[in-house]
C-alpha cells in the first residue's frame, strides 16, 4: 500500500504490523487523516535527507523517522489537524507514541 499526495508516495506499514485502532465519531478518520496517521507511526529513516549544516554534528539516521524510540529521546505524542473550507477543524491526538497509542478525536475541544 502506498500513500501520498501530489505524486509523492511512501510505503505503508510492513505486513503483519499491528497498529492501534483509531477511535472517533461514526466514520472515524477520513482517508487523508488515516494516511497521515500511518506516516506518523513510521519507524523507518527518511530517505534522501540532507547532511548536517557546516559545523553541526551529524544526527543518527534513525532520528529522521517520524516515530522515534531511543533510551533518551523519542516521539511522545502526535497530532493531526484537518482544516476544511468551512466549519471547524478536525483534531486527532495520540496521547503517547503514535505507534502504540490510538488517535482520538478531540475536535470538541477546539
Amino acid at each position: 500500500e502506498a500513500i501520498g499526495t501530489n505524486g509523492g508516495s511512501r510505503a505503508g506499514p510492513p505486513s503483519g504490523l499491528s497498529l492501534p485502532s483509531d477511535a472517533g465519531p461514526p466514520g472515524g478518520m477520513n482517508d487523508a487523516e488515516r494516511a497521515l496517521a500511518t506516516v506518523l507511526r513510521d519507524h523507518r529513516s527518511a530517505s534522501g535527507t540532507e547532511g548536517p549544516a557546516t559545523g553541526e554534528p551529524a544526527r543518527p539516521a534513525g532520528l529522521s523517522a517520524a516515530c522515534v524510540h531511543t533510551a533518551s529521546y523519542g516521539t511522545r505524542s502526535a497530532m493531526i489537524v484537518s482544516v476544511g473550507d468551512v466549519g471547524l477543524p478536525r483534531v486527532w491526538v495520540a496521547d503517547g507514541p503514535p505507534c502504540r497509542a490510538p488517535f482520538q478525536d478531540v475536535s470538541a475541544l477546539w
